[in-house]
């Protein structure tokens, strides 16, 4: 089975486990359609609670939300694996977005992780309220903190809102993992990483302070322990931005199954099918797959096949004096007005193709 389709099983095998599933998927719609939430939002993780009673009564009675839950505690696991599976997938169910890096670019990407030094806001630029990011097999492994070996198919993003002490909400990014098999980790619960979305945070800083809100508490070795998987976890995190990153750049290089070049723009304006007589949304049957960076991968290819023929003449050699590759992104600082109001901008530059025919 590929990445692509274990992530639609794992869609299915959720609605089969758990009850009432369908009926909690056309209440998050309502709750769309009564506030239709800007940001990219569908419908916030908090309004589960009040469309499925079972989670708020547990919150009130133990807690619930992005919390350390011992794997061997069941009950506990199962609810936290119904909650977010039913925001993760109740969100991306009506769009069905797959998402696939073209594999001869893929590991340039993967092993240029993004500055931490990169706002944290441009990742409302996605083009569906959630969409799957497909990889490579095996392209992404990492290490629990009992040493065992976890493999990364993909993984869902999903904006979402987050609430504070005094109430007041704030946009946040949810990273799910697809992962192969049992990890005895919060991701087998579909519980997300998550990313503060604010406009004066770098990404770094967004991670680390919704991190130490939700886990860094008073009882010292719990601390510890929780520092040090704040820091494996943004490792990880990092890696897997810079691939979101692309569907978030300027101009994204997208395209569909049929290899024509599509823009976040025309995504955002297909929508979802409505129902006319129900008025609710028509989920695709299938998943919807859309290619990135291909226009730079087939001249990647080009560029090898010309290597593997020796150079002959005739054939583009004036085009790859340099590879064709991937500019990674990066800040641009400047001064802007002069005398007394001169001040120092940033701006981002964000990630370019180099020496590719357009």
């Amino acid at each position: 089975m590929n990445n692509m389709l274990s992530a639609y099983k794992k869609l299915t095998d959720f609605n089969k486990t758990y009850k009432n599933t369908k009926r909690i998927y056309q209440d998050m719609q309502q709750v769309y359609f009564k506030h239709k939430f800007k940001d990219g939002v569908f419908c916030p993780s908090s309004e589960i609670y009040t469309i499925a009673p079972i989670f708020l009564m547990e919150r009130e009675r133990r807690g619930m939300g992005n919390k350390v839950v011992s794997h061997t505690d069941e009950r506990q696991l199962s609810l936290l694996t119904y909650f977010w599976g039913l925001h993760v997938f109740g969100t991306w169910r009506n769009t069905l977005g797959v998402y696939r890096v073209d594999p001869d670019i893929f590991e340039d990407i993967i092993r240029s992780p993004i500055p931490e030094a990169t706002p944290s806001n441009i990742f409302k630029r996605l083009p569906d309220w959630c969409v799957y990011f497909d990889m490579p097999k095996e392209a992404v492994t990492f290490r629990t903190e009992g040493n065992k070996s976890v493999v990364c198919d993909g993984f869902w993003a999903v904006l979402d809102y987050d609430y504070d002490a005094n109430d007041n909400h704030q946009l946040v990014l949810n990273i799910i993992l697809n992962i192969q098999g049992k990890t005895d980790t919060i991701y087998d619960t579909y519980q997300p990483i998550r990313l503060l979305i604010d406009d004066g945070l770098t990404v770094e800083e967004a991670y680390e302070k919704l991190f130490i809100r939700d886990f860094i508490h008073n009882n010292k070795k719990d601390n510890e322990r929780a520092k040090k998987d704040m820091q494996t976890t943004k490792r990880l995190l990092m890696s897997l931005l810079s691939m979101l990153l692309w569907l978030c750049v300027e101009e994204p290089d997208i395209s569909n199954i049929k290899g024509e070049p599509i823009s976040r723009e025309d995504i955002k304006k297909t929508g979802v099918a409505i129902n006319k007589k129900s008025g609710r949304f028509v989920p695709p049957s299938t998943p919807v797959v859309r290619e990135l960076g291909k226009r730079l991968g087939g001249e990647v290819r080009q560029y090898r096949d010309w290597v593997a023929k020796g150079k002959p003449e005739g054939e583009k050699s004036f085009a790859y004096k340099v590879k064709p590759h991937i500019r990674r992104g990066h800040f641009h600082g400047y001064w802007k007005g002069s005398g007394q109001n001169k001040q120092f901008e940033v701006k981002w530059r964000y990630a370019t193709f180099v020496n590719f025919s357009t």
